[in-house]
């Protein structure tokens, strides 16, 4: 989103981006496992599984790359509405 800088001092228009980051892993703030809550309760209403996922590489994954781990670990099929659904 771009938006006008009415203090520029240069006579022309100066522009602010604004980028938007989902922080899931911790590397840009603490959320105190925030993250790995939503997954956990997520995976135990999807699948009727419950799993602390300590032993699931979250720290630099992506989501998709994360629900595709923990799909592998149960031998869950990775279908697009699996994926999805989670």
């Amino acid at each position: 989103m771009l938006h006008r800088d009415p203090s520029s001092s240069l006579g022309t228009t100066a522009q602010t981006r604004r980028l938007l980051l989902f922080d899931i892993d911790g590397t840009l703030i603490h959320s105190g496992g925030a993250g790995v809550h939503a997954l956990i309760l997520a995976f135990k209403e999807r699948f009727g599984i419950d799993d602390d996922l300590q032993n699931i590489e979250i720290a630099g994954m992506t989501d998709s790359g994360i629900v595709l781990s923990i799909l592998s670990k149960y031998k869950i099929p990775a279908t697009n509405e699996n994926v999805s659904g989670f």
